[in-house]
């Protein structure tokens, strides 16, 4: 199955313009970011070029690296406030028409899916958009020009050198290519196992008053905790990789020890 989709592009219309703005701004702020790093190279070319020195033109390459800088920095903050204003503005439009949909839904919907599939799907879901719509326009943007302007650059000092750098790109796109399609292969059930964690625990939360009334705490709580389980050993192949996986979401969030240790609450804990 296919990995996370783009939304459809009916939905960015209402945003399409403002996108636009924010993109064309970014790659200014990506070119501007670039030349700090020309007038690197070209101060050392003017002070090491041998005496006399060029004293106007060494304080003229400050300037510009310095203007350059205060530029990116200003046109990257009305980039990203541009997008992250669109972005809001779609999310709120998407929600309404989520909820106007499940409004005329059969009951019988509801019966079948639980209300952690229509939390998942109005609110995680929709939120999972924020970094697409926000982030990765202007993230893709920056990918593409700060490479097409350094390779502009270094192409005119020296095109021997210059293709010489390139083999490294190379290997990391053939590296990217592999390592998307293994995502995407492994995403689908990352989704499916999501969607029943939350109706679990939408389920385990709500529950919690019938089954301490007729003392099924530790029955409810073996339950709650089986869809995890299943979810570790289907996502791991080994024990070795559930430890690397471990170590690694140690080192990136320490949260999420202590939720996954904390959740759910053990019998006797409520």
């Amino acid at each position: 199955m296919p990995g996370p989709a783009a939304p459809p592009a009916g939905l960015l219309r209402p945003i399409r313009g403002r996108l636009a703005v924010a993109v064309a701004v970014q790659a200014l702020a990506a070119a501007a970011g670039v030349v700090p790093f020309v007038c690197v190279a070209e101060l050392a070319r003017a002070l090491l070029g041998g005496p006399p020195i060029d004293t106007a033109r060494v304080w003229t390459v400050v300037g510009v690296a310095a203007v350059a800088l205060l530029a990116r920095l200003v046109l990257a903050v009305v980039s990203s406030t541009v997008s992250h204003l669109a972005e809001n503005e779609f999310q709120l439009d998407l929600r309404r028409r989520l909820v106007d949909k499940l409004g005329r839904v059969p009951l019988g919907w509801f019966d079948e899916r639980g209300s952690g599939v229509v939390k998942k799907t109005v609110q995680d879901d929709v939120a999972v958009l924020h970094h697409l719509v926000a982030h990765s326009v202007l993230e893709l943007t920056t990918a593409v020009v700060v490479p097409a302007v350094s390779l502009a650059y270094l192409f005119s000092v020296d095109w021997r050198m210059t293709l010489v750098t390139l083999a490294p790109l190379v290997v990391g796109l053939v590296l990217f290519r592999w390592t998307g399609e293994v995502f995407v292969r492994r995403f689908a059930g990352i989704q499916t196992e999501m969607a029943r964690i939350n109706s679990t625990a939408v389920e385990f939360a709500q529950g919690i008053a019938v089954v301490k009334t007729y003392g099924r705490a530790r029955a409810a709580y073996r339950r709650s905790r089986r869809p995890r389980s299943g979810t570790r050993r289907r996502s791991t192949g080994s024990s070795a990789g559930w430890c690397c996986r471990a170590r690694c979401r140690s080192w990136c969030c320490p949260r999420s020890r202590c939720w996954s240790s904390s959740w759910p609450p053990a019998p006797g804990s409520w």
